[in-house]
Formats: C-alpha cells, structure tokens, sequence
C-alpha cells in the first residue's frame, strides 16, 4: 500500500494577517521555520521515497526544512490556486467592499472564477492528472509540500467529492494529513489535519 503524506507549508505573515495569498511569493515567518522543523521531527527516522513540492517558496522553503538531505522535486501542478486579483487582499477589507463574493466565497468557493485567475475546477483538474501519474509510480512512501487550496483539492479528488467539499476540510500551517492507495480500493484519507507536533499555528478560517 502507498502512503502520501499532505504538508501543507508553514506559516507566513500573510496567513498571520489573514491576507489572500494566491501565487504571490511570500517567505516563511519566523514561526513557520519553528513549525517547519518542529514537523521535521514527525518524520525523523522515516523512510521517504520520494518529496515533491509546489514551486512557490515557501513550500520549498518548508521542503528543504523538513527534508535537509533529500532532494524534491518540484512540481507546477501543485502551485496555489491563482486567485487573480484577490491576492494581496486583507480579508477584512476584501469582506466589506465585495459582500456578495465574500459570501460566495465562504459558503461554495467550488463556483468561483477567482478574476484574472483561476478557478477551483482548475485546480480539480489540475491534482486529477497528478493522483492519476501517481497510479503509476513505484513508491511506498511520498512526502507533498503544498498549500491549503490544492491540498484541500487534491484530498477531494482522491476521495471522489466534486462538489460542495472546500470548506469540509480543514488544514492548519505545517499539518500533515495521509492519503494511502491500493490496487483494489484506490485512495482514501486515514488521517486529516495533523498538528500534535506543534509548539504554536494560527487558525485560518476563511
């Protein structure tokens, strides 16, 4: 059976702020190091076959962390959502000068074409072609850097939800979720959202 474990990147001002990241480029914060190490510690001893991450920086950042002696290959079907013209935005502000989008975005984000970006449909489709290659690929264990959107995605395609699933998942910085795949069931979640190995994380909620 393959196990893949979900990381999801570690923290950076602008989840401490509560801003859209999107594909902007935003480092690593001093505590998303912290987390990155501290989830260093959950897979000391483990063997990993293989470590692929999202091209932004502060998912290879968290990659390097986490995986000082392996390289990782980097992966642009794992790259963030591309939010268009949200990125950047406060959330507060964004909430008060766009109500009806914040409401679309709070209750089924799944329908939103996110201007000048992309859409969640995109981003589906985009981590289908990645679970279907890795049907393919021999490995027992992987190890995936990412961000919350795509892993979000990522989860829902491998568990075959298309609809209505964004907000039914929820992933902190620095968490680690599982996803196994066998030959007779296919994928499934065994584990989701976990952050017992962190000392400090700030919880995103919208």
């Amino acid at each position: 059976m393959k196990q893949i474990y979900l990381i999801r990147h570690g923290e950076t001002e602008a989840n401490k702020d509560d801003v859209f990241r999107g594909r902007n480029e935003v480092a690593l914060n001093a505590n998303g190091v912290a987390q990155a190490r501290d989830t260093k510690g959950y897979f000391d001893g483990m063997s990993i076959d293989r470590v692929i991450s999202s091209p932004s920086q502060r998912a290879r950042k968290t990659a390097e962390i986490l995986f000082p002696h392996q390289a990782f290959q980097v992966e642009p079907l794992l790259e963030n959502l591309d939010m268009g013209s949200w990125s950047g935005q406060p959330k507060k502000r964004f909430r008060e000068q766009h109500p009806e989008l914040w409401h679309q975005w709070v209750t089924r984000p799944e329908n939103l074409l996110f201007e000048g970006g992309e859409s969640l449909a995109d981003v589906y489709r985009r981590v289908q072609t990645f679970l279907a290659g890795l049907e393919t690929v021999d490995f027992e264990k992987m190890a995936i850097v990412s961000h919350r959107g795509v892993l979000k995605t990522l989860i829902a395609a491998a568990i075959d939800l298309r609809e209505n699933y964004y907000w039914r998942f929820h992933l902190d910085n620095a968490s680690i979720s599982v996803v196994t795949h066998d030959e007779r069931r296919g994928f499934a979640l065994t584990q989701l959202n976990h952050t017992e190995h962190l000392s400090s994380f700030v919880v995103e909620r919208d």
